[in-house]
């Protein structure tokens, strides 16, 4: 399944609250981590260790509402409870692909993260295909749902997502960000820049989804 596909699942039946995470701690009692990544071909890829034991490979998806395993037999493995099966739709909106609630999953994020008894999609077949897409081992997608509990700052240069509790955050220094107008919906990043079609003519307002999965 192609990239395009991807990013047009829609989810039939599954509301936002259904999978909305709580139990998100940073670990060894600190306010703010840095998370190490790997970026290969333009992707944000973060060790994420499966109910505590078996290590695995998340591509780090802001434009994911859900958080994402893309193998069924890692979850099958683990006995896994399903809560139900619900189904979801590709671009063309007839497509039909198939996935199951799993609920009580603990997560470890890069050794810095502890997401205990979360609900995530197990897809019933690796129907994204991401080692043909993207050209490397991956087993699923860390959503946005994983970020709402934090202040994200992505250094691209250090290889880092460096989290930090919002309420220890003091804001960055004046001279190195600049703030863009931003509007959070379903936990997914939307940025309100203007466009213009030609140099004459009038400014016109875009909405953008920021997606590091793109």
């Amino acid at each position: 399944m192609s990239r395009l596909w991807m990013c047009f699942l829609f989810l039939w039946g599954v509301g936002a609250g259904l999978l909305a995470q709580n139990d998100l701690t940073l670990n060894r009692e600190r306010d703010r981590v840095e998370i190490p990544f790997e970026y290969i071909n333009n992707f944000i890829v973060v060790n994420v260790t499966f109910n505590n034991l078996l290590p695995l490979k998340f591509i780090f998806d802001t434009g994911a509402e859900n958080t994402i395993l893309t193998q069924r037999e890692i979850s099958d493995l683990f006995a896994v409870n399903y809560q139900r099966r619900i189904t979801l739709y590709g671009a063309d909106l007839n497509t039909e692909m198939y996935a199951y609630l799993a609920v009580g999953v603990d997560l470890n994020i890069g050794g810095m993260v502890r997401a205990r008894r979360q609900t995530i999609l197990v897809m019933e077949e690796d129907y994204f295909e991401f080692e043909k897409v993207a050209g490397f081992k991956v087993h699923g997608i860390l959503g946005a749902d994983f970020l709402r509990r934090f202040v994200v700052h992505i250094d691209y240069r250090k290889r880092q997502l460096i989290l930090q509790d919002p309420s220890t955050f003091t804001g960055p220094p004046n001279n190195e960000y600049h703030a863009v107008p931003t509007e959070f919906n379903r936990y997914k990043p939307y940025v309100y820049l203007p466009a213009q079609v030609r140099p004459d003519s009038d400014p016109y307002p875009l909405k953008l989804l920021m997606d590091t999965g793109a």
